[in-house]
């Protein structure tokens, strides 16, 4: 039996611009010290925004992963891209290229209260580019530090422990709660692709 081929349709695959995508251990307990203990040698300074230095908004130390085509951190970006790509395929369907920005290496003390309030990651000039953004945990804090995501009225605690990550669109607003007890180290970073027009 012969079937037209007009007549046969391919599924378009179903968007949800509103969910997240948690990777449970997408980084083992020794990778994650072996990226702690290899951030150790690089410079460390005041997390800033778009707008400059704000410590009742964001209050945190940044370092900067090194490039990928620097031998010795290559898995990690393929790790990230591995994930952001199946991330993405299940849920959004962006068109994404690559890393425009090197991820992001982040220390909270509880000493500070270290925390980052509600913020988007895109939309902003020089971060248009942003289409997707991960948050993994490298080291958990004792107390407080949650990741929580905005979605209509209602934000939701993104339970996240030691080598588990999320993706979620760069336009979702999101805050790291104040670190109450302990040390949280995250890496945090972003696919990109072309601007939205």
């Amino acid at each position: 039996m012969k079937v037209a081929l007009q007549n046969i349709q391919t599924p378009i695959p179903k968007t949800r611009f509103d969910l997240w995508y948690i990777v449970r251990k997408m980084l083992h307990d020794e990778e994650c010290e072996e990226v702690i203990e290899q951030m150790k040698e690089l410079p460390i300074s005041t997390a800033e925004t778009l707008r400059g230095i704000d410590r009742s908004y964001r209050n945190s130390m940044i370092k900067w992963v090194p490039q990928y085509n620097t031998s010795s951190w290559k898995w990690l970006y393929y790790r990230i891209w591995k994930w952001a790509k199946i991330a993405n395929d299940d849920n959004w369907h962006f068109e994404i290229q690559g890393f425009k920005d090197a991820p992001q290496y982040t220390e909270y003390n509880y000493k500070d209260e270290g925390h980052y309030d509600w913020h988007q990651d895109c939309g902003g000039e020089g971060i248009d580019h942003r289409k997707i953004s991960m948050s993994l945990i490298l080291e958990e804090c004792k107390e407080g530090g949650e990741l929580e995501i905005k979605g209509g009225k209602d934000n939701t605690l993104v339970e996240l422990n030691k080598g588990d990550a999320v993706f979620f669109p760069s336009w979702m607003l999101h805050r790291v709660k104040p670190v109450l007890a302990g040390h949280r180290i995250s890496l945090v970073s972003w696919i990109s692709g072309q601007p939205y027009k």
